[in-house]
Formats: structure tokens, sequence, C-alpha cells
């Protein structure tokens, strides 16, 4: 999937609720934008309003993004799936700007991630993450004064294997069927 920013991806109320509608610069990004049958999204910057926020012009390299002061994108699968998050796009407005941590964390402990300190961009900058969770991430970009926007946030949504199939459940109780008559004999 890939989040884009493109359309109906706002929200009618000030916290990205009610329904979905067309987006005009400082509207809130819809709660359900993102969602699909097996993950969740959801939006949260500081700052003001408790959705992330849609800018249409003035970001460097491209257009249509969301942004917060700070802001943080979570990304949760429902059982039996997980989150391969391959990459996004950060884009400074107007002129170069910076920000003070950028972190792509995993919801389980000792899982992949990584946390950088602050950095200056002055171009649309892809970030390659290649990443797996069963659990899910969080995109956090911290102390961007609402001048760096997010764009293009690419993700799958995978079966999780290591969640058994259902004929694996039905050999194992074959086989220990097996052994209890084995006993018997």
């Amino acid at each position: 999937m890939l989040l884009t920013f493109d359309g109906d991806v706002c929200g009618s109320d000030a916290n990205g609720g009610g329904s979905a509608t067309s987006c005009v610069p400082g509207s809130a990004i819809h709660q359900s934008y993102g969602d699909q049958a097996n993950a969740n999204v959801s939006w949260s910057h500081t700052g003001g309003a408790e959705s992330m926020q849609w800018w249409d012009s003035g970001w460097i390299g491209t257009a249509n993004q969301a942004y917060g002061f700070g802001f943080v994108i979570t990304i949760i699968p429902t059982a039996a799936y997980k989150i391969q998050l391959n990459s996004f796009d950060l884009s400074p407005f107007t002129d170069t700007r910076s920000y003070t941590s950028l972190g792509v964390l995993a919801h389980i402990v000792g899982s992949p991630g990584f946390n950088t300190g602050g950095d200056t961009i002055s171009t649309l900058t892809n970030t390659p993450v290649n990443l797996t969770s069963s659990a899910g991430f969080d995109i956090s970009v911290v102390g961007t004064l609402g001048n760096i926007g997010i764009d293009n946030i690419d993700f799958d949504v995978v079966p999780d294997d290591a969640v058994p199939e259902p004929a694996t459940f039905g050999l194992a109780a074959l086989a220990l069927g097996a052994l209890v008559l084995k006993k018997r004999s």
C-alpha cells in the first residue's frame, strides 16, 4: 500500500473524524485513511488537533503532505498478519528545515527499528526502511515545528508465517491421537 495523501483523505472534523472529505490546507488527516482489511493506521501529532494535518503546496519536491509539529504514524496489523514497512519520504516546507529526531520503532521490545538524532533536509528525502514486525510500527518525527512533511508511506500487510496453518493443527491432532492409540495397545 502506498499512502500518498491525494484525494479525500481528510476528516470532516478537527480531530480527523466524521466523514472522509477532500482536503483544504490545515485539514486533519482522516483517522481511517490507510486502514485496510488486516491493518489499522492512525495519525497523531503534538500541538493542536489529535490528527496530523494536510497541506497541499510549498513542500520541496512534492505536494500534498501530512505534517505536525511532531508526529507519530502507527501501523498495526490484525492477528496472523505482519507489517512490512518499505519506505517513506520526508520533505521540508519552502526551504531547508530541521527536525530533532526520526525513529521507526517496532511494537515488540528487541525488534528491529532505528532512531536517529536530528537532521536538516533541504530536498525531498526518501527514507528506506525495509523492516517487518508482527506487532506493527510507529514512525515518529519530533521537533519539526510543522515544517517537515511525510508522504509516500510504502508498506505491505503480509501473512505472519509464525502462525500455524489450520492443516498444521490438524496434523498435530492426528499425531497426538495416534500416540494415544499406540499407548492403549
